[in-house]
């Protein structure tokens, strides 16, 4: 419950702040009075979460762990790292060092309860299905290999290609909601759509995966699928991605903890885009996701959906786009969406 609090809280302090930049300061309004300044890595990754088309994989994130702030980063440039921090409340850093990369690229990180997953991946244009695409990696606390687990093929020839990546675990299992650029299709394009993997932390092996290309109520997948978010109550797994064909809009998929596999989904779209069916430019953004006790909660942006939506331009320099929050009911049951629109 105050893991659920503090993701609800954080949602809608990111909606707060983003007002923020978008009104006027009221009169007697609270004023920042004090800063703390870290001594570790500066890194400047202002607004590094916005988007105009399309997402990319989740470089920074902050953790605690037994009262000690926690900081993971990857850095492209100028030198690749992927390097981790640990400071006291008050700022003061404890240890700093670096992790290895494991494959060429950098998928994303998750600070789970009792270990910290890593997931790397590798280009496959040959289309191969014995190279290995995808790695995640189990850490302890301090941040030391513990093991790791492969993908080889899973219909990938570039790992979380135009989206995201996103971890939830329960139960001792770690769900990974992501994306890739798939073989070629029939008509000769290699297409991108999300992926879904659930790996057993204790002992690092796969128990479950979708990497192929069905329908939405089939492992929730979505084509293309521009970000992936992933979040659980220990009952059920929910997923939201920001698609542009099938469907063309916002959904959110789940399935029950207790399952086997996530094959078969529940499935809701409460925000659909203007614009033929596979068009890139959607007017749109998803920005984050949180659960309460009964509701599942979105934040994104969009347009006023009445472009053409034929090229990048039309989105990014004629559109004004105006903050939402969906809110759908556990249940994703139709009529109980909502779209509310903050600006």
């Amino acid at each position: 419950m105050i893991n659920t609090i503090r993701s609800l809280f954080a949602c809608l302090l990111c909606l707060a702040l983003l007002a923020g930049m978008l009104l006027p300061a009221a009169a007697g309004e609270a004023k920042l009075v004090n800063t703390v300044e870290m001594a570790g890595t500066r890194i400047d990754n202002a607004a590094d979460n916005t988007y105009v088309r399309w997402s990319v994989p989740v470089k920074s994130y902050l953790g605690e762990t037994d009262g000690k702030l926690e900081r993971v980063e990857y850095v492209k440039y100028p030198e690749a790292k992927f390097f981790y921090e640990r400071y006291e409340k008050d700022g003061t850093l404890l240890d700093t060092g670096t992790i290895p990369m494991e494959l060429e690229l950098f998928g994303g990180f998750f600070f789970g309860q009792t270990y910290n997953f890593a997931v790397f991946g590798q280009r496959n244009p040959e289309e191969s299905e014995t190279a290995e695409v995808l790695r995640v990696v189990k850490y302890n606390k301090e941040m030391e290999k513990l093991g790791a687990v492969s993908y080889y093929g899973e219909n990938t020839v570039y790992p979380f290609e135009a989206g995201s990546l996103r971890m939830a675990e329960s139960g001792g299992k770690l769900y990974i909601h992501t994306c890739h650029k798939m073989f070629k299709s029939g008509d000769g394009l290699n297409h991108q759509a999300n992926m879904y993997f659930c790996v057993d932390e204790d002992t690092m092996t796969a128990l479950d995966k979708f990497s192929g290309v069905m329908n939405i109520s089939y492992y929730g997948y979505c084509s293309h699928s521009f970000n992936q978010f992933i979040t659980t109550d220990g009952i059920y797994v929910f997923r939201a991605d920001h698609g542009d064909a099938y469907p063309r809009g916002i959904s959110i998929s789940r399935f029950n903890v207790s399952a086997a596999t996530a094959r078969t989904t529940t499935y809701t779209v409460p925000l659909t885009f203007a614009g033929p069916f596979g068009a890139n430019s959607t007017g749109a953004t998803l920005g984050g996701m949180a659960l309460s006790d009964s509701r599942v909660l979105l934040a994104g942006s969009v347009d006023d959906q009445t472009g053409e939506y034929t090229s990048y331009s039309d989105i990014a320099s004629t559109k004004q786009k105006n903050i939402f929050v969906i809110s759908a009911a556990k249940s994703l049951a139709e009529d109980e969406n909502k779209v509310v629109y903050i600006t």
